[in-house]
């Protein structure tokens, strides 16, 4: 009975020790769990402040892109108006520009309308002092038929075209006042020779006027 005894103690003990090592075990564990858990909530308060952080990042991004969209708003509104303000001055500058040439235009006519109203002028002049002096000389009696006579051919010649010398005058040339006959006319337009005789200045057909003398 005693070695039974004996044998359940040591029985008992080995279980004990058993017991003891499994308790250890679980306690080494269970420490090895805490420090694990430990870990991951350091790891999961490093997330979250990670998480934060970025929060706080991406808060500042948006504020940043409203006001980068903002002012591109406005960039564009203002180009808009600059291209608007561009196409108005571009207006205005080709409306001043036909005005320009159209001044231009209209300086150009006034000063040739005045350049032949002096040639006028002036041809109208060196007629009346022909005139005159042609009246000057017929109001003094010739002194015989010789001065009688030259002063007849004198009147005859006033009255032949200067460029034939045959033919009497019958055309003016309206641009210079010039006369000379159909015949010296009409030669020079067909041949293309639009110069004034006396003068050379250029003529066209609507020029010519036929006088009655």
């Amino acid at each position: 009975a005693i070695a039974r005894v004996v044998a359940e103690k040591c029985k008992y003990e080995e279980k004990f020790i058993g017991l003891n090592k499994d308790r250890e075990a679980m306690r080494l564990a269970n420490q090895a769990l805490r420090a694990q858990n430990v870990k991951q909530l350091d790891h999961i308060k490093a997330i979250e402040e990670h998480d934060r952080a970025l929060s706080q990042q991406l808060s500042l991004v948006r504020s940043e892109a409203e006001q980068a969209t903002a002012a591109w708003q406005a960039a564009a509104a203002k180009l808009q108006d600059a291209q608007q303000r561009t196409v108005e001055l571009e207006e205005q500058a080709r409306v001043l520009e036909d005005r320009a040439v159209i001044a231009t235009q209209a300086l150009a006519e006034r000063t040739e309308a005045l350049a032949a109203a002096e040639h006028e002028r002036r041809r109208t002049q060196e007629c009346l002092d022909l005139a005159n002096r042609r009246v000057s000389e017929s109001e003094r009696p010739p002194t015989d038929q010789t001065g009688l006579a030259k002063l007849c051919a004198d009147y005859k010649a006033l009255l032949k075209c200067p460029t034939c010398q045959t033919n009497f005058k019958s055309h003016v040339l309206l641009r210079c006042m010039h006369v000379f006959c159909k015949q010296c006319i009409d030669s020079r337009i067909e041949t293309r020779q639009r110069k004034c005789p006396s003068c050379s200045e250029p003529f066209g057909a609507k020029d010519v006027r036929q006088i009655y003398l």
